[in-house]
Formats: structure tokens, C-alpha cells, sequence
């Protein structure tokens, strides 16, 4: 039986409204699903098939790579790797290729997250929200101490964790 509210209307006669359900987003997945496993020896990115077929690693190298974000249409990841020393932002095509670094900030940057027109991934560098261009132009900082980033829907709000700086 539906929820129901009750709205008094002018001449004061009670109406059953229902009570609206919440609906979700849709996210595409383009019919693979994007993971990061140890079994290599070290945090590498892996993307399989949803019935677990055809696992391939898209990273495959020495480092620790982890945190992978996959851009809204689906052709890029942003992720974090440790590959230059400590840990910063690359982002690669979704089949693993043209995997290049977008930050250097000489900490560990981590949790990034593409804006939905893809323009853009905040992440998270030393314990600060940054947000940068989806080429690594215009980085800049937005919160002194936070994690977790989200974007809103609507491209212009970022939802987070927010911590005191350390």
C-alpha cells in the first residue's frame, strides 16, 4: 500500500497525496566493470566482462596504481599511481593506452573524480580538494583539508569529507 501525505486544500478538505518514491541516476557502464586487485604483487588496475570473463590489467608495471574513476562516457579512468615516487593523478583510454600524469604536486594525490561533462577531476593532494582540468591544465585548490570527492549531477558542486588540516 502507498505512503501517503495528507494537504489541506482551500476549503479545508483533506487530499491523499502519494508520497513521491526516489529514483536514482543512471550510470552507463558500457558493459565492463573497472577493479584493482594485488594479485601481481602490487595495487594494479584491472577492467573484466560482468560475468568475470576476460580480466585484463591496465596498468601492469611495479608501481602501486589504484583508485580508478571512470569518466562519465566511459573513454577515460583517471587513477592514482606511484610510479614517480609518491603519488599522483595519471589518466589513461579505457582500453589502458595513453596513459599520461597529470599532477606533481610532491605528495600523495589520490580519490580523483571526473566532472560529469569530463572536463574536469578533483581530487584530493595532501589532504587538500584540488580540482583540475581533465588535461592537467589549471590545477587549483578549493578546500584545505578534505576526502572523498563527488560531484553533483550538475557539474558545479563537489561534495566531500571535510577534515582539519594536518
Amino acid at each position: 500500500m502507498p505512503t501517503t501525505t495528507e494537504r489541506s486544500t482551500p476549503s479545508s478538505t483533506r487530499v491523499a497525496t502519494p508520497t513521491p518514491k526516489p529514483t536514482s541516476t543512471p550510470v552507463p557502464m558500457r558493459g565492463k566493470i573497472l577493479f584493482t586487485s594485488t594479485r601481481d604483487g602490487n595495487w594494479e588496475i584491472y577492467v573484466m566482462n560482468p560475468d568475470g570473463t576476460i580480466q585484463t590489467n591496465l596498468t601492469n608495471n611495479s608501481h602501486n596504481d589504484s583508485m580508478p574513476s571512470w569518466s562519465l562516457d566511459g573513454s577515460k579512468i583517471a587513477f592514482a599511481s606511484d610510479r614517480h615516487g609518491d603519488g599522483d593523478i595519471f589518466v589513461m583510454d579505457e582500453d589502458g593506452s595513453g596513459q599520461s600524469r597529470l599532477t606533481n604536486l610532491g605528495g600523495d594525490e589520490e580519490y580523483p573524480r571526473w566532472s560529469p561533462d569530463g572536463e574536469r577531476i578533483a581530487s584530493i593532494g595532501g589532504n587538500d580538494l584540488y580540482v583540475i582540468n581533465s588535461d592537467g591544465t589549471e590545477m587549483r585548490q578549493l578546500f584545505q583539508g578534505g576526502r572523498n570527492p563527488e560531484w553533483f549531477p550538475d557539474g558545479n558542486r563537489i561534495v566531500f569529507n571535510a577534515n582539519p588540516p594536518v
